[in-house]
């Protein structure tokens, strides 16, 4: 079953959509939160799709979730190298920074085909 954790209302305008995995210790490290917040600043929504938690202080866990945003994105702090990125990859981009700041976390950020049950508007 599908959990919908939307952390913004979808506004009007194009939207950009894509099926995010973030893996590693992300719970731990907190970066699932930042994640969340990252998404909700940028006047995005998610649903989260799967959860996989780890077990003991060795186990990853992992999180794979819809994401949209508003088309252009909104994110602050965005620099000019990333002009030409679409909203998700400016997120990506931003999900691997916070991981590198993070090294405790392991973490890995992959954006899935959209095949990926979720991941196209027909699903």
């Amino acid at each position: 079953s599908r959990v919908d954790a939307q952390v913004a209302p979808p506004g009007s305008g194009k939207r950009s959509r894509s099926v995010l995995r973030l893996s590693g210790h992300i719970f731990d490290s907190g970066l699932i939160n930042t994640a969340l917040d990252l998404i909700e600043d940028a006047g995005g929504c998610v649903e989260i799709l799967e959860v996989c938690a780890g077990n003991g202080a060795h186990g990853t866990s992992s999180a794979v979730m819809t994401v949209e945003l508003p088309s252009p994105s909104l994110m602050a702090g965005e620099n000019d190298t990333a002009s030409s990125w679409t909203p998700i990859e400016r997120l990506v981009s931003r999900l691997r920074e916070l991981a590198r700041a993070r090294p405790a976390a392991s973490a890995s950020i992959t954006i899935l085909p959209p095949t990926f049950p979720g991941g196209s508007a027909g699903d």
